[in-house]
């Protein structure tokens, strides 16, 4: 049954859900006040890395357009610093399959236009206020909302948000490769109690892979020196510096160059969750997707790799519908994928969890240098964001 489907917003939700329902016949319209050209020539938008199970719809809605030049992330490290001394180090393979991180200047860009150029499917740029969305849920079967981070129209869930600030204070630059660079295989994950916790993913850009080196700076610690939100080449300085904390990561990263002058952010994320469904005025009702509705710190990767999920499960529930896209289905949706293993629940629940890991958990890290069962668990749940139980146990 074909149906006729807005959503506003062009982040990963917004337009992976376009894709697999116009996959599906459904006739798609998705509203954007970002042109791809605005996109490709901006700042970095994020830091990302999608695991390998989460790469599945992409590649079944026919949007698998770096598998033959992005970077193959096929393991993980975790490593443990104290007082610039490593106390924890432990490598393995990823558990499924690689995983993969593009540049999403280039792979919302390339996505918008390829859904664009798809039948059924048309991509507007314009700002979509209120009296705008009651004309699309006139014109429309369903209305989506994928805003992202800052939406304003659903409202904050007082029961399961944990935070009413921002729990870090967030860099990242994107760096260049040199052609004899180790682990260009490896997302390393670096901890250093006190100060925050470092990443660094190997990603694709336009020049080519690349390195996306991110900082979570503990506030108030001595990491947070970017609030007065520097320039990208001085970031960059800054973050060299403190790299002096984790030794190995100094040694490899610092001799690099930003990827290009716009390859720097900084900023700070207060993690949120809000109720799905918003009611208009006239009555009638939009969903969440995403952002919009679920907001968790990057610390975990979380981001992405949720925006996939929801935009699977919201996809196929649209198709499987056959009745009035009513505010019950559309809680009941949301209710599907909040619930679902490794769904929205679990992904905010292994985020905040390592936001604030409790003490029990850094010491089971810490004492299980040789007990491979203990950090393979750890990892695995990382990246699946399933059996969250464990991480806080005793």
């Amino acid at each position: 049954m074909t149906r006729s489907v807005a959503i506003v917003g062009g982040g990963i939700a917004g337009l992976l859900t376009g894709h697999l329902l116009q996959r599906d016949g459904h006739r798609v319209t998705l509203l954007s006040e970002q042109r791809p050209d605005d996109l490709r020539n901006g700042p970095i938008i994020s830091t990302q890395c999608v695991f390998g199970p989460r790469l599945r719809p992409e590649r079944g809605a026919g949007l698998a357009f770096w598998d033959d030049t992005a970077p193959v992330i096929a393991n993980g490290r975790l490593s443990i610093w104290l007082e610039k001394q490593c106390v924890l180090d432990w490598s393995d393979a990823l558990l499924d399959s690689p995983a993969q991180s593009v540049d999403h200047r280039m792979k919302l860009a390339t996505w918008m236009e390829a859904l664009n150029d798809a039948d059924g499917a048309t991509v507007q740029h314009r700002t979509v206020d209120q009296i705008a969305l009651e004309a699309l849920t006139a014109e429309h079967d369903l209305v989506l909302v994928a805003t992202g981070r800052g939406c304003e129209l659903f409202r904050r869930n007082d029961e399961l948000s944990q935070h009413t600030e921002p729990q870090r204070q967030i860099a990242a630059v994107y760096l260049r490769v040199p052609d004899h660079a180790g682990d260009v295989d490896t997302i390393r994950w670096s901890i250093v109690p006190g100060a925050g916790e470092l990443l660094v993913v190997p990603a694709l850009t336009f020049t080519g892979p690349c390195h996306a080196v991110v900082v979570e700076a503990l506030p108030g610690g001595p990491w947070d020196v970017w609030r007065d939100r520097p320039r990208s080449g001085e970031l960059w300085e800054r973050i060299r510096e403190l790299l002096r904390d984790v030794p190995r990561e100094h040694e490899a990263l610092a001799g690099r160059t930003l990827t290009d002058d716009r390859a720097a952010l900084s900023g700070a994320i207060t993690p949120i969750v809000r109720h799905p469904v918003a009611v208009l005025p006239s009555g009638r009702a939009v969903l969440g997707l995403g952002d919009a509705v679920v907001t968790n710190d990057p610390l975990t990767a979380s981001g992405a790799n949720s925006a996939v999920t929801a935009a699977a499960m919201h996809a196929a529930a649209t198709t499987e519908h056959t009745g009035a896209f009513d505010a019950e289905w559309m809680q009941r949706t949301h209710d599907a994928w909040w619930t679902a293993p490794g769904g929205g629940r679990d992904a905010t629940t292994v985020a905040n969890t390592m936001l604030n890991p409790p003490p029990q958990l850094l010491e089971r890290l810490l004492s299980s240098t040789n007990d491979h069962a203990t950090l393979r668990k750890f990892t695995g749940i990382i990246e699946t964001a399933e059996d969250t139980d464990w991480l806080l146990s005793p």
